[in-house]
This record gives C-alpha cells, structure tokens and sequence, in this order.
C-alpha cells in the first residue's frame, strides 16, 4: 500500500506527462506545507524562473513575490475549505492576481484548485 507522499508522487508524476500540452500554468502545491512541488513550463516562463527555483524557494516568499497577499484573503480559505472537505470530486474557481516577470504590477489569472 502506497504512502500519502507515494501517492502524492504517483499524482505528480501523473500530471507531469500531459500539463506541458495544456494551454495555461499548471502549478502543484503542497498544501501541507503552502509550497509549490512542481509547475509546468508554461508557468515557468510566465513568471521567468527554473523549476529548481519553485522547488527550493519557501512558502512565504512564493506567495509574496509572486502572488497579492490582499487579493489572497479571498480566495485562501476557499481553497482551505475545500482542503478540509478532502472530496476529489469538487472544486474551487477563482480569480487570482499574480506577478509575473517580476513585474510589480499584478495580472488578472482565472484559476482552478482541487485535491
């Protein structure tokens, strides 16, 4: 029987094999720990970094660099709710603001999260 880190590497290695054909970012977040595991190369260039820079960089300065920490205050507890609801069934949709190519101004994104 596959551990929870087994299976959460079984999903990724899932993910992995189509999201580069997919035509917006696909970001993998732990939710244990608030950081992203794996992101595809889409949103690799969208925000100009490798993936060994989202892998070693931790939750804080991830959310803060690329992400509006106000704008954040709506959509988190969404997302925690539907962490906390544990149903692969259901999702959350939302819109997201994010920096990218370090710019200081933030992008409007639609977004999508589920377990």
């Amino acid at each position: 029987m596959l551990t929870l880190q087994g299976k959460i590497d079984l999903k990724v290695k899932e993910i992995t094999v189509f999201a580069d054909i997919l035509p917006g970012a696909v970001i993998i977040n732990d939710i244990r720990s608030g950081v992203a595991i794996w992101m595809n190369k889409k949103g690799l260039k969208e925000l100009g970094i490798t993936l060994d820079d989202v892998v070693n960089m931790d939750a804080a300065e991830y959310h803060s660099k690329y992400f509006n920490e106000e704008d954040a205050k709506d959509y988190v507890p969404k997302i925690l709710e539907l962490v906390k609801q544990n149903n692969d069934e259901e999702s959350v949709t939302f819109f997201q603001q994010v920096r990218i190519n370090n710019n200081e101004k933030c992008n409007n994104y639609s977004s999508l999260s589920y377990v």
